[in-house]
């Protein structure tokens, strides 16, 4: 924004970003620099085409039916019904007795064991047992777990997915990077994957520029396209529209016209005031940046709800301060002003 002296803190710390309602708070928990137990939850939880377990459930009723079961089949599915209750349990009841959960965990553990010891190259459950040891805090057999499932089958992106939330929680951003970009190659449906290639980019953005792995222009593109897919794939989720217009303020160059015409979609869905308010905030700051100060101190004047008036009071304030400047060289413009002082850094929203 106009003076631009505000460091990214995406490439500081985990990112959440600024702007949303409450439950926007809750994305500080992303898969990185959370804890193990945590992080091992967020991917236990993924579902969908995107869940081995399923696809392992469904590849065992295609090919038999439910007397015809093999043994080795129905363990299988005895070991992942037994996680899928567990994890339900933590889910529900995070103050759960340890000992309650190191027995279970532990039960589990020797399923798998038993299961692995007789068919070592399932890939397929691998991977679910890859995500079992995450969710207990064993990162290091979880990695090592994941990685012999992709030697066995390296055309499962839930194998590759697993390696890089481990490698993006390790600093081996390189890896990360290149193993979540391979999940997309094989299966473009699956938003996490592209949430996860997002955060890779947040996090690591300043580390990949340094090192020559990639320049901003492209990391910006890429990590706008991210957001992008996950609206797409995620039509009915307002929150990933939020997030894909809230991406604009982590650009080097943004095209706030385009920003701005997806504040006002959001606008026009938001039927709680809080988010009525809020979007319209973003709307105003976004019109600073086009320099149309007058049609966001409008928005701003029907802004009243006291969590915003921190930001009113910025944007009001940036506002009079360009103003005033523009006074002090005659002949130049507000907005025109703004933008000859723009350095590339972009405050982000509220």
């Amino acid at each position: 924004m106009r003076s631009g002296n505000r460091q990214s803190a995406c490439e500081c710390s985990l990112h959440a970003y600024a702007v949303n309602v409450a439950p926007a708070r809750a994305h500080l928990a992303m898969l990185f620099f959370a804890s193990a137990f945590f992080c091992a939850l967020l991917a236990c939880a993924c579902s969908g085409v995107n869940d081995p377990s399923e696809s392992a459930k469904k590849s065992i009723s295609a090919d038999t039916s439910a007397d015809a079961f093999s043994f080795s089949q129905k363990k299988l599915l005895d070991i992942i019904r037994e996680q899928e209750r567990f994890i339900g349990r933590v889910k529900e009841h995070s103050n759960m007795p340890r000992h309650d959960v190191l027995t279970t965990a532990n039960r589990i553990n020797s399923l798998w064991n038993g299961y692995l010891g007789d068919n070592p190259e399932d890939a397929e459950a691998l991977v679910i047992y890859s995500k079992f040891l995450r969710f207990i805090g064993d990162r290091e057999r979880s990695y090592s777990t994941a990685k012999k499932a992709d030697s066995i089958n390296p055309n499962m992106p839930s194998a590759k997915e697993c390696m890089a939330a481990y490698e993006a929680e390790s600093g081996m951003y390189k890896d990360a990077y290149g193993n979540i970009c391979k999940a997309i190659g094989l299966n473009p449906k699956i938003s996490v994957y592209y949430r996860q290639k997002a955060q890779i980019i947040m996090v690591y953005r300043a580390r990949m520029i340094s090192a020559k792995f990639a320049d901003r222009e492209r990391l910006d593109a890429e990590l706008l396209e991210c957001y992008r897919k996950v609206c797409e794939l995620e039509p009915k989720n307002a929150r990933a529209k939020w997030q894909y217009a809230q991406a604009f303020y982590e650009l080097q160059k943004a095209d706030w016209n385009a920003a701005l015409e997806l504040w006002d979609e959001i606008e026009k869905e938001s039927a709680l005031n809080l988010d009525l308010q809020t979007a319209r905030a973003n709307k105003a700051r976004v019109l600073v940046e086009l320099g149309r100060d007058s049609e966001a101190e409008k928005l701003l004047s029907g802004i009243d709800l006291p969590a915003l008036q921190n930001a009113k009071s910025m944007l009001l304030g940036e506002i009079e301060r360009a103003k005033k400047e523009s006074l002090q060289e005659p002949g130049v413009s507000a907005s025109l002003l703004k933008n000859s002082k723009k350095n590339g850094k972009n405050n982000g929203g509220f």
